[in-house]
Order: structure tokens, then C-alpha cells, then sequence
């Protein structure tokens, strides 16, 4: 089986596709909007000629990716490195605030390119500056970062340990017997303290 992908016609359809259908891929021939099946075929015919397209059994079409499906994709790209993070000899663990989470899809957000941008996005702004801090020895293993947008800028904090922060947990729960609650000894917010939020240069 040989699939061949092109962004031929991109433009064009992706005035005539509904923002509301769903992302996935749909055979021209099924497409039940004229208009879009026969730009699609208009665009195509423009671009390759049709000794090349008639060596093809279907021709389909990917809908275009909305603002909702990138920040999804987002979510899953961030989970990948995370993944990578864990692997490495010296693991730690990162999250990203709701903001930063909002800014990468915004950015990584354009219906021509799909999410090529929202991955080299990813890579320069989140993968790049952790790559540095950890060269540099700004974060140990099972340290934890968190990770925002603050004017303007993706910054990095340093949010405890995660070692440090377990056996503070159990610190506390421990001095639950002289009245302390331990569930709120294990929930307080200064169990480990963070550090300034300061953006990775």
C-alpha cells in the first residue's frame, strides 16, 4: 500500500469545510458538498497530472484541525516528552499551567500546516529550555518544574523535589498523632518551597 499526502488545494478547502466536522479523513467521492468535492478534484488536476492520479485508487480528504483538536494534540505531544523526560538517567517530572497549555494552541494553531508548527513549537519553547537546564545542571533527578506563560515568555520554576516532597509528607502525617490532621499536613502548599518563576533564556 503506498499513501502519498500533498497540501494542494489546502487553502481553498479549508474555506469550504465546515469548522464544525470532525477531523479525520473523508474519500472525495463521498464528500456530500458539491462545492468542496469538485475544488478538491479542480485543485488537484492544477497540480499533478492526470496520468499520476488516475494511479491512485481513492482520493481523500483530512478536514481541517480546529482550535480544540490542537490544544487535545497539545496535551498529547507534552505527554510524549514527558515520556522521554522519565527515561533519561537522571528522571524528573514537568507540568504546564492551563495558560501555557492555551498559549502553545494558540500559537501552534494554523488549518494549513496541521500541527508541524505546534510541534516545532513544543521543541523550541518547552523541550529546548528543560534540554539546557538539565545541561546545566539547574535540575537534578526527581526534581520538579512547573512550567507557565508570564509576560509574554514560557518560564520555568522549580517546584521541589519529588523525593523530598514524599518523605515531608510523611514528615507531617507522623506529627498527625500530636493533633496534626494528616490529611491536611499532606495537602498544605509549603511542603517544599518553589522557586522564582524566571524566564529560560
Amino acid at each position: 500500500i503506498i499513501i502519498a499526502t500533498t497540501n494542494a488545494g489546502s487553502e481553498a478547502l479549508s474555506q469550504l469545510l465546515s469548522p464544525g466536522r470532525s477531523p479525520g479523513f473523508e474519500r472525495v467521492e463521498e464528500l456530500q458538498d458539491f462545492n468542496t468535492s469538485a475544488v478538491a478534484r479542480q485543485e488537484l488536476t492544477r497540480a499533478f497530472p492526470p496520468e499520476l492520479l488516475n494511479r491512485f485508487d481513492h482520493i481523500v480528504i483530512f478536514n481541517p484541525l480546529t482550535r480544540e483538536d490542537v490544544d487535545q494534540i497539545a496535551h498529547k505531544m507534552i505527554a510524549n516528552v514527558q515520556k522521554r523526560v522519565f527515561s533519561l538517567s537522571k528522571p524528573f517530572l514537568f507540568e504546564l499551567s492551563e495558560k501555557a497549555y492555551e498559549v502553545l494552541a494558540l500559537e501552534g494553531y494554523n488549518p494549513a500546516e496541521g500541527a508541524r508548527p505546534l510541534r516545532r513549537l513544543i521543541d523550541r519553547e518547552i523541550v529546548s529550555p528543560l534540554a539546557r537546564l538539565v545541561a546545566s545542571g539547574k535540575i537534578e533527578a526527581d526534581d520538579r518544574m512547573a512550567v507557565d506563560y508570564l509576560n509574554g515568555k514560557f518560564v520555568f520554576r522549580w517546584d521541589g523535589n519529588l523525593v523530598g516532597r514524599a518523605l515531608t509528607v510523611f514528615r507531617r502525617m507522623l506529627r498527625g498523632e500530636q493533633g496534626q490532621d494528616p490529611e491536611k499536613a499532606a495537602s498544605e502548599d509549603d511542603l517544599l518551597p518553589g522557586g522564582e518563576a524566571e524566564p529560560v533564556s
